[in-house]
């Protein structure tokens, strides 16, 4: 006769499952993408985040409730789509999040079927975490990075035309340079806070 702590770990089959075919599509983005190759570290980190979890989780219940039956449909319907969604358009980062939030939803359910509602807030930060390693979609990419980008661009432009506006701050008196290293901190943090400046230091620059 099994123990619960054997039945529970043969109840978590099918999530094991699920998080294999999650870490070996995650592989190729982490393999051949230079900005997430830190996903192996991650997976590393989510394995101990994982065996703390265990450690402390709760007794096993092995009871559906409406919520564990819901997010395992949610799962299996996401993990459908996936695929779908890969064998149209390939390996994609949009196929990826598709099949992450896929994989974690009908995982989130079969904790909550084995273990109930504090086995899912047990394991819920330790599979969270895992989202870090997964690539962004890049229909939510590239606008947020073109945005940012765009905008730390004009303020370095406003910021060096704000100082080149004032000569006094680059002339450095050679005999104290920690009143000029003051005065040019000073006068980048007017520039930072004080984002209405900047206009008519551009006026006053052009001019």
């Amino acid at each position: 006769m099994p123990t619960p702590a054997q039945l529970s770990v043969l109840c978590l089959i099918p999530s094991t499952l699920a998080m294999l075919w999650l870490v070996l599509r995650a592989s190729w983005f982490w393999n051949h993408n230079p900005e997430l190759q830190f996903g192996w570290v991650v997976l590393l980190l989510w394995a101990c985040l994982l065996g703390e979890a265990w450690s402390h989780r709760p007794p096993p219940r092995f009871q559906w409730t409406g919520r564990g039956v819901a997010l395992t449909l949610l799962g299996m319907g996401i993990l459908f789509f996936a695929q779908l969604y890969r064998a149209a358009y390939g390996v994609t980062t949009e196929g990826m999040s598709a099949l992450a939030f896929g994989a974690l939803a009908f995982i989130a359910g079969n904790i909550e079927y084995v273990f109930g509602r504090d086995g899912l807030r047990q394991f819920v930060f330790a599979f969270a975490f895992l989202l870090l390693a997964l690539p962004v979609p890049e229909t939510i990419y590239y606008p947020l990075v073109s945005n940012l980008q765009s905008k730390v661009a004009l303020l370095n432009v406003e910021l060096l035309i704000c100082l080149a506006s004032r000569p006094n701050v680059w002339a450095m008196p050679s005999a104290c340079p920690l009143a000029w290293w003051a005065s040019t901190k000073h006068a980048a943090a007017y520039a930072v806070c004080n984002p209405r400046s900047w206009r008519p230091c551009s006026s006053a620059g052009s001019t």
